[in-house]
């Protein structure tokens, strides 16, 4: 019988262990896909530092004036996955503007590098499992609008977008 016990509480234990070392990759508030319908969401303002304005490319510089806000993300995938990255949802504080004029007028670059490759275990007796920490770049930036009258629209409002992060299996 206390043999039995024994081993009962040592299994329990080594599922636990194996719970904690995936629970460590994925607790650093980074975002882990591991399957291909797995996806995350991040809501955003178009915020740069305080004092910061985004103004269109080509203009003149004035002080705190800037032609880009960036934002950054860590995205762990799992080996074998190609993570995408979308922008979508574009908000207005001003709803009269279009959601065409926005595109038009609003540019994101995304750019992503691969910065390391993690093993860990996700199940203590299925194996070593790969991912790879992928940092995501996403680069806001603004053209001159076509019109004054859009011109008028978006000055001194606030743009919000969500950031999709998913992943596709590697054929």
């Amino acid at each position: 019988m206390k043999n039995i016990l024994l081993r009962v509480v040592l299994v329990f234990f080594v599922f636990t262990s194996s719970t904690a070392v995936y629970a460590q990759v994925e607790s650093n508030d980074d975002l882990y896909i591991d399957e291909a319908g797995d996806f995350y969401i991040v809501e955003q303002q178009l915020v740069g530092e305080p004092g910061q304005s985004l103004v269109p490319q080509g203009v003149i510089l004035g002080e705190n004036d800037v032609y880009y806000i960036e934002y950054g993300y860590q995205v762990i995938v799992k080996e074998g996955m190609e993570l995408q990255v979308l922008i979508e949802d574009l908000l207005f504080s001003n709803s009269n503007v279009a959601q065409e004029d926005l595109e038009q007028v609003f540019h994101f670059d995304i750019s992503t590098t691969v910065v390391e490759t993690l093993e860990y275990y996700e199940h203590m007796f299925s194996g070593v499992d790969t991912a790879q920490v992928v940092d995501v770049t996403v680069q806001v930036s603004m053209e001159l609008p076509g019109t004054y009258e859009l011109y008028q629209q978006i000055v001194g409002e606030q743009l919000a977008f969500e950031v999709y992060f998913f992943a596709m299996n590697v054929s």
